[in-house]
């Protein structure tokens, strides 16, 4: 075990280095390079395409949009101002003179036409949610109207409006998202030729550029040079090393081979792995995130809403977090940062109780062997996760009396499984993309709406009701009777809301961490030695 051990940990490391020479022409590793060990390659380069915390960070290296996140709140990046009009829906942006790392300039242009092209569906899984604020999305999508009457238009090369369906005050904080940012012609073309026969442009607007990507290797981004803000860039260059076994990347990491390793990069690591590590190399940082627990409640046995409270109540959360790593239980889908659902006053044993009852109801219209056909779902690249999804599976043993099946999939397999809804239940994990309570309410509960714009296909009218009206405005009351809806129905099983822990070595300063998940590279300085 060791020697296997010994044997990958030397194969990462001759891979970074080959690659980092590679690309600089030089005997030796730079010393000017900030090295991340991430755990497989970025879903995608492509900013309309991304939504796992990796990645994002990854594209908000590469690219720029109208606003960039800071400190919780946003601050105007291309745009050089705004107008809001009257009613709140019509955002008006006059943006800078700013350029694409090839020289050419950025305009409005290339805002409108990156978003359009979305909906003309030359993308495959465009990141859609964030999108629905724009006036007609939903039609457009549906193809109930033209794309020409979409809520985005270049009025001239530096002025670009966006108009919402209805007003939303965390619009300007939202734009924050990759979804929004313009892409370069040369890969707006790219998705046109359907061989794909050309190489995958590599032409960006933000921070960095990218000078070499072997996947399955590294992808090495540099100082973008043409960035509006280079002066605010300290970093050289970034060399992301795919290290999928978060134990070689520890290693790497110990043997100082590697500047940054955990979350968002890579898979979380054990708590053991985080005791073996010393206390000024290790950092977290609280996210807006809840894992959970997907229940297809289209098919029997989740369809019964007495079942899935058992299963919820038979969990124990606090010996789920000793595997998890650092975070804290789940008593309501949203973070407790935000939510009104007060902390439970139930002990395990009352819970236990409780979930018997719930479980004996469930068997009025159910068969213990309906029961046996459930299966877990789960990515099994996380050795955490895999923990987490054995031990609910011996609870709910030990509670109801009852085996479930458990099934660990390769990621990208777990995702379509899990999107055409081939599963009884799913591990899944969801990040607020702005900091409010709505951000975690507003993707559940119309299962009529288009299904890209929903976490999980589950629909209340009620609940729908009162969303819209917390999107317009913020009220405790009406938040508090979404939250308690949600629990009561139970289409998903909150799980935990973990921190991201990572660690870092004492050369790397300035990391500038988000609530939202994703770690922005933009101010990071290297200490020299």
């Amino acid at each position: 075990m060791h020697h296997r051990k010994f044997l990958a940990v030397s194969i990462a490391f001759v891979s970074l280095a080959f690659g980092l020479t590679s690309c600089y022409h030089q005997k030796e590793e730079p010393k000017d390079v900030l090295r991340i060990a991430i755990c497989h390659d970025p879903m995608s380069l492509d900013p309309r395409q991304v939504f796992l915390s990796k990645d994002v960070s990854i594209v908000k290296a590469l690219y720029e949009g109208l606003v960039r996140e800071k400190e919780a709140a946003f601050q105007l990046a291309l745009a050089e101002r705004y107008h809001q009009s009257d009613d709140g829906c019509v955002y008006t942006f006059f943006l800078k003179n700013t350029f694409w790392s090839n020289g050419d300039v950025v305009t409005a242009y290339d805002f409108e036409e990156s978003i359009k092209q979305i909906y003309f569906r030359e993308i495959d899984n465009p990141s859609l949610r964030s999108l629905a604020l724009i006036k007609n999305s939903h039609a457009v999508l549906t193809g109930a109207l033209p794309v020409e009457d979409l809520g985005v238009r270049a009025l001239n090369a530096k002025t670009l409006e966006i108009v919402l369906e209805n007003p939303f005050p965390y619009f300007l904080e939202i734009l924050a998202h990759p979804v929004f940012y313009p892409v370069h012609t040369s890969l707006r073309e790219y998705y046109k030729d359907k061989r794909n026969k050309r190489v995958f442009p590599m032409i960006s607007n933000g921070p960095f550029a990218i000078q070499c990507y072997e996947p399955q290797r590294y992808l090495l981004i540099n100082k973008n040079p043409l960035y509006h803000a280079k002066h605010d860039v300290l970093l050289n260059s970034v060399c992301l090393q795919i290290v999928p076994d978060i134990h070689t990347a520890m290693q790497l990491f110990q043997k100082n081979h590697i500047d940054l390793v955990g979350l968002p990069w890579s898979s979380s690591f054990s708590l053991e792995e985080q005791r073996n590590l010393p206390r000024e190399k290790l950092f977290d940082y609280p996210v807006l995130s809840c894992s959970v627990l997907f229940c297809n409640i289209h098919q029997t046995p989740l369809n019964n809403p007495s079942l899935r409270t058992a299963l919820s109540l038979a969990i124990n959360r606090e010996t789920l977090l000793k595997l998890a790593g650092k975070g804290c239980s789940a008593t309501s889908f949203v973070h407790p940062q935000l939510s009104q659902i007060p902390a439970t006053t139930l002990s395990q044993d009352e819970r236990i109780a409780l979930a018997k009852g719930y479980l004996t109801e469930a068997l009025k219209t159910l068969s213990q062997e309906d029961l046996e056909k459930i299966t877990l779902i789960y990515p099994i690249e996380s050795v955490c996760l895999r923990a987490v999804v054995q031990e609910i599976r011996q609870q709910l043993f030990d509670v109801l009396g009852f085996k479930i099946s458990t099934l660990g999939l390769e990621y990208h397999c777990f995702l379509d499984k899990r999107s055409r809804g081939e599963f009884s239940l799913a591990t899944g994990n969801w990040i607020a993309d702005y900091h409010q309570a709505s951000a975690f309410l507003s993707v559940l509960g119309n299962g009529t709406r288009y299904k890209d714009f929903q976490l999980i296909n589950w629909q209340n009218q009620k609940y729908t009701n009162i969303v819209a009206q917390l999107l317009i405005q913020e009220s405790s009351d009406l938040q508090l009777m979404a939250e308690q809806l949600l629990l009561k129905e139970s289409p998903l099983i909150p799980l935990y809301h973990l921190d991201y822990v990572y660690a870092k070595q004492p050369r790397v300063s300035d990391l500038q961490t988000s609530s939202l998940g994703e770690i922005d590279l933009k101010r990071v300085s290297l200490a020299e030695g």
